[in-house]
């Protein structure tokens, strides 16, 4: 299944090696070269040990709440 924001981490064994398995949907006129070349600096992040979706969700929520809070004293 194909996980949008990138929290849920799939693996791929192939030769006794697990490795991860990243799904990229890509549609027509899109520029496949970025996308990978993005892919691939996200990859290299996590190995460093930042993990980009967590960072974006946890804004992401915080953002949540900071919007839902406002609308509820309106």
């Amino acid at each position: 299944m194909y996980d949008r924001v990138g929290l849920n981490e799939e693996k791929l064994k192939i030769l006794d090696n697990e490795i991860t398995k990243k799904t990229i949907p890509v549609r027509p006129g899109r520029n496949v070269a970025v996308i990978i070349e993005v892919a691939a600096m996200n990859y290299r992040l996590n190995i460093m040990g930042i993990n980009t979706a967590e960072e974006f969700n946890d804004r992401l929520n915080a953002e949540i709440m900071r919007n839902g809070h406002h609308s509820e004293e309106n």
